[in-house]
Order: structure tokens, then sequence, then C-alpha cells
């Protein structure tokens, strides 16, 4: 199938977009949802990871030479049940706290992606061990007419998903972020590979 990668900007979404080709799939662009330019970037969605996310664009151009669509995350936690249905209308309309759901946001541009991509059969994403994250973007594709790809789904040691991106061959691996005091140090670590 031909399909569209999620990334965030961290490893997992890059390796599970390199099982996904592994697997037979055919890679034709990627897409990203950025944090507002005024969003607080150490701060998680629930939904989203938002650091790293100016380090995307670099990647998909830089690197893999594909094409590149983005959209900027306006919506909120709207919706925080375990079950997501985004065809009811609710999260997209508002909910009860008012605005809409974040989830809608990739709603949005994988529609985007889709008028741009007719050729586009499936999504790829590196949710691992998230159900929250995993059930939004069944439900996002389901919508649209996609599959999921998650080859990563339930891999849950963190060492050994490590282990699989650093000994694979195929992925340079460049540290562009710490967030784990007093682990790493950025002076000393970033930009190592």
């Amino acid at each position: 199938m031909k399909f569209v990668a999620l990334l965030s900007g961290g490893k997992d979404s890059v390796y599970s977009t390199l099982l996904s080709v592994r697997h037979g799939h055919e890679l034709v662009c990627c897409a990203h949802l950025s944090p507002s330019p005024t969003a607080d970037l150490e701060g998680e969605s629930y939904m989203y990871q938002t650091a790293g996310s100016d380090a995307v664009r670099v990647q998909v151009e830089g690197c893999m030479g594909l094409p590149f669509h983005t959209a900027e995350i306006r919506g909120g936690s709207v919706d925080t049940s375990l079950v997501y249905d985004g065809s009811s209308g609710a999260a997209a309309a508002g909910g009860a706290e008012g605005g809409h759901d974040e989830v809608e946001d990739l709603h949005g541009l994988l529609s985007d992606v889709l008028g741009r991509h007719p050729e586009v059969e499936a999504v790829s994403s590196g949710a691992i061990l998230s159900t929250y994250q995993r059930t939004r973007i069944e439900d996002v594709c389901a919508r649209l007419g996609l599959t999921s790809l998650s080859y990563m789904w339930r891999m849950s040691d963190q060492r050994r998903v490590l282990d699989s991106v650093l000994d694979d061959g195929g992925i340079d691996a460049v540290l562009v972020r710490t967030a784990c005091p007093p682990g790493l140090t950025p002076r000393r670590h970033l930009g190592s590979r």
C-alpha cells in the first residue's frame, strides 16, 4: 500500500516508517502536526509529541527528499475518553468544554494529504503503548478510508526499541533534544550520533 508517514520528530515515528517500508509498503509523503508558535514546547499534548517539531521538515525534505505536509495543532484535548468517536461530531463541534479536539487537526491534515496524493491508502505512526493515541489514529483513518500501519505497537521495552534503531543500519540517528535531567546534558550530548 502507498502510505503517508506521520512524523513527530522522534525515533519511534521514523523507525515505524522504516518498518512500514520493509513490510512492502511504499512511502509517498510525510505529514506533521506542529505546535502553534505560542505553545509551550516543553508541554505535551495528550495526542502529539511537540518537542523536536522544528527538526521534522529537515528530516523529510533534507534527508528523505519527500513531499512534506504540515498543519498547526489548534485544538486541545477535549474528548479524553479511552474510546474516541470523531464521527459523532461532538469532538469537532467542541464537546462540553468548547473548542475542537486536537484529533480533528489530524483529520484535517490527512484530508489535505489525500487531496494532494489521492493514491495514499495508509498511515504509519510511531504509537507504541498508548491506546489513547492508537484508537484516535484508527478513528481518523476509518473516517478517511485509510489503513493504520502501526508495526511498533506493543514494543514495550524502550531499550529494545532504541537498540533496534541504533543497530538497524537504515537510520542515522542524531540526538537533537534531551528531556531527562539529570541524565543527558545538552552541551555534551546534543548532536551526537
